[in-house]
């Protein structure tokens, strides 16, 4: 981008004096044929624009000066302005600080009292497992006594049995001792 060919105070300076001699507002096309057609016309259109902007801005607003008791006046009632907005604002936050508390003070007891109730629960959820606990216990006990039987009668098979085969070993021998050639000899002298 290489140098402007007129600078913003030279466009300006151009624009003031074609407005002063034709004793009204000028184009910036005007301004742009008085420099002679050279230059970058959309800049230079935008230079102008922001000028009189700027120049109807402070048109607008005349400088005022308040006399002194005027202004006096006026500061001391910004002072109690600012004291009252500040008293307000502290009032609502106290406000709302306290609305806040309550608020959670209300959460605070519906927890205690779903606490309370839960606390409740248990302690008869307790009772209950108690109460299962001892069903269980002697159920427990029922089964030790029913295979305590079984064992019992599981031993007095066994021991009719040892006893069953003890009777059929002494069968055995004597049916053995009957059969056996002495037995079958010659009888015995008294």
């Amino acid at each position: 981008m290489g140098k402007a060919i007129n600078s913003e105070e030279v466009i300006i300076a151009k624009g003031e004096e074609l407005s002063k001699a034709k004793g009204e507002q000028v184009t910036s096309w005007e301004i742009h044929a008085a420099l002679g057609v050279k230059g970058n016309y959309q800049r230079l259109e935008n230079i102008w624009v922001e000028h009189l902007k700027q120049k109807a801005l402070q048109v607008q607003a005349p400088e005022f000066v308040l006399p002194e008791h005027a202004a006096g006046v006026i500061s001391d009632l910004t002072d109690t302005l600012r004291c009252g907005v500040e008293t307000l604002v502290q009032g609502v936050m106290a406000k709302m600080a306290d609305q806040n508390m309550r608020q959670a003070a209300a959460m605070c007891q519906t927890y205690d009292i779903d606490i309370e109730a839960k606390s409740k629960e248990l302690y008869h959820l307790k009772g209950y497992t108690g109460d299962l606990e001892a069903q269980v216990n002697e159920l427990e006990l029922a089964v030790e006594r029913e295979r305590a039987r079984a064992a019992l009668a599981e031993g007095e098979r066994d021991a009719a049995r040892s006893e069953l085969e003890s009777l059929q070993d002494q069968a055995s021998r004597q049916t053995h001792q009957d059969q056996s050639p002495a037995s079958q000899g010659p009888a015995r002298t008294q």
